[in-house]
């Protein structure tokens, strides 16, 4: 559902590297190659938690690794944070993404 909504309003789509079928994981280096080459100042949707439809999740260390990537290239991200709370139990540890980056001062985000 979410590769549709760009062209409804008149963006581009272009997806990123996320899940290895191989590991059943993360495919943490292919995500963040993408993401550095990326256009700068792309938007960018990330899941907060409990993704959807992989259920795999960055790890803490790895959404570090995100946001220096984001930074480096101005990106504005998308929090999708609709199962926060769900995932851990804990509204608080499910957010760690989204204090990461407010910590951080990255400001060019939007919560969905």
């Amino acid at each position: 559902m979410h590769n549709t909504i760009p062209g409804r309003v008149g963006l581009k789509n272009k997806g990123y590297r996320y899940f290895d079928q191989k590991t059943k994981g993360l495919d943490i280096n292919g995500m963040l190659e993408d993401l550095d080459k990326a256009a700068n100042e792309s938007i960018v949707l990330l899941h907060v938690c409990a993704h959807n439809p992989t259920g795999v999740d960055p790890t803490n260390a790895q959404w570090s690794q995100i946001l220096d990537v984001i930074k480096r290239r101005s990106h504005f991200v998308l929090f999708d944070s609709a199962y926060q709370g769900f995932a851990s139990g804990d509204l608080k540890k499910d957010a760690f993404a989204i204090d990461l980056f407010l910590k951080a001062g990255y400001d060019r985000l939007m919560l969905c």
